[in-house]
């Protein structure tokens, strides 16, 4: 009797069938079935899209070129940039005569005669030197310590706090930096250490010798 009464009748199949035939007619949907899904079940699938959304953009940052690169250098760290380079490039069109840096150094002991010191005297060489190099174009030009002429020799190729550039040529072992007008010029000594023949920095905002914020060249050295 029980299993007859749990039975669906063919009647109630045909009607159910009717009434689904009927919603589809007429645009509708078919009755949901089941239970919809719960609060803790929503909160997981949208914490599994934010991680895969996350994931993607982690991966198309660590991976993917967007063309936006590192930002582009400051004027004074261009400019410590270009005077190394300008020197390589000396160094580099007499090395297959056999005097690398002679002629650069016979030059430079010339310019020094015609002055009455020694402050400076690197970066005003080359200042002089090399007055129409398209690198040292965009440096600007001034004299800190005093001593240019009314022709403009012996100015000092300057950083963005007006400051003149370090310049320590390859055949120098130590050099006289004036940073402000009227100060006591800096003894600066090559490290032992640096292996490298050109050295140029600027001291930076603070305008002193190996702190933090030094603009430092290629070849550098860490004595700070």
């Amino acid at each position: 009797m029980r299993l007859a009464q749990m039975r669906v009748r063919p009647s109630q199949r045909s009607n159910a069938r009717r009434r689904l035939l009927v919603a589809l007619s007429k645009g509708g949907h078919p009755p949901p079935r089941g239970k919809p899904p719960s609060v803790l079940e929503v909160g997981v699938v949208f914490v599994g899209v934010c991680f895969l959304l996350v994931g993607g953009v982690v991966w198309i940052a660590a991976f993917v070129p967007t063309g936006c690169g590192d930002p582009p250098p400051s004027p004074t760290q261009r400019a410590v940039n270009h005077l190394e380079d300008v020197l390589y490039e000396q160094e580099g069109s007499r090395a297959s005569r056999g005097d690398s840096w002679a002629e650069l150094r016979a030059d430079y002991e010339l310019f020094l005669r015609r002055r009455n010191n020694r402050v400076n005297a690197g970066v005003e060489w080359m200042a002089l030197r090399f007055y129409d190099h398209p690198k040292l174009a965009d440096i600007p030009r001034g004299d800190s310590d005093g001593d240019a002429t009314p022709a403009g020799q012996f100015q000092e190729l300057l950083d963005a706090w007006g400051r003149p550039l370090v310049v320590m040529l390859p055949w120098e072992r130590d050099a006289l930096i004036g940073m402000d007008p009227g100060a006591k010029p800096i003894l600066f000594r090559r490290p032992p250490e640096s292996q490298h023949p050109v050295l140029v920095f600027s001291a930076g905002p603070d305008g002193l010798l190996y702190t933090r914020d030094d603009v430092q060249g290629m070849n550098w050295w860490d004595l700070r």
